[in-house]
């Protein structure tokens, strides 16, 4: 048996009527519910039923022994761990509270039960991943749907697979970072056949990464000589400047030309949402 010690234990029926499993697949899913607890649910009004459900406010309750199998994945259902998620019946990210519990539960999963601590490269492999990865209809679920939502699919990928593989708590700066910077995916929702925007903001995100890491080295090197006569605000100032010039309209353009001239205002939304986070890091004001 295999039950988790630090989740609410509400044992369905099924534990005592469906085969056991060798789990090799952890799959995030999103419930749309508003719901504090899945479990009536489940045992008197569906014939599916997830392993575990993780609320908003963090809580974990766990329904089916994880050497159990769930119903919840259509073909991956004889492999695979299942995860419901709270989401007020809304596209939106993980709380905090909510991506710090999931990050906890799913290191406990594959440490259990040996699952590799990575996306799983394809349907039948071993590893995390989402409902609707490959495909909908797809060989994890028999309709149409975007479950977990593009919002929760880019922190799987960009904050939760990364910090169960580092096998530590995803810190607070960092959980900030995917609810508040992944708002962005929600426009995908909305728009259709304007690129991949995900790859696109990864690839933002890589460039800007470098060159923060790199600004800040040079701006501590900089305060640190006293020799030199260059002040705080001085510096602040030409890292406004360098961003208005340089870094803005790239990130401008390279976003417009993803959206489309229909989604203008989409676009500008996204990359003043980019260069504010950039601005944040660098501890300047992307204003004019």
């Amino acid at each position: 048996m295999a039950w988790c010690p630090f989740a609410v234990h509400k044992p369905l029926s099924e534990n005592h009527t469906q085969g056991s499993i060798t789990p090799r697949a952890v799959i995030l899913h999103t419930a749309v519910s508003a719901s504090d607890s899945l479990f009536d649910f489940f045992q008197n009004h569906s014939d599916l039923e997830s392993h575990f459900y993780v609320t908003e406010n963090g809580v974990i309750e766990q329904y089916m022994d994880t050497r159990i199998r769930a119903d919840a994945n259509k073909n991956a259902n004889s492999f695979a761990v299942s995860i419901e998620t709270e989401d007020g019946r809304e596209i939106r990210p993980w709380s905090q509270a909510q991506l710090a519990a999931l990050v906890r539960l799913v290191a406990w999963i594959c440490d259990t039960h040996g699952i590799p601590k990575v996306q799983i490269p394809r349907a039948d492999g071993a590893g995390i991943g989402w409902h609707v990865q490959f495909g909908a209809p797809g060989p994890w679920t028999p309709v149409a749907k975007s479950c977990p939502g593009m919002p929760r699919i880019g922190q799987t990928r960009d904050v939760l697979i990364p910090a169960v593989a580092r096998n530590t708590p995803i810190e607070e700066e960092e959980m900030a970072f995917g609810a508040n910077d992944f708002k962005y995916l929600m426009y995908q929702e909305k728009i259709q056949d304007k690129g991949n925007l995900s790859q696109l903001f990864a690839e933002i995100k890589d460039n800007t990464r470098g060159l923060i890491a790199t600004v800040n080295a040079l701006t501590k090197m900089v305060v640190d000589n006293e020799a030199n006569d260059i002040t705080d605000e001085g510096l602040a100032a030409a890292l406004k400047g360098l961003l208005q010039a340089e870094i803005g309209p790239v990130i401008r353009e390279e976003v417009a030309e993803a959206l489309g001239k229909d989604n203008a205002q989409q676009a500008e939304e996204i990359a003043t949402l980019v260069l504010a986070k950039v601005a944040e890091k660098l501890k300047v004001n992307a204003a004019a």
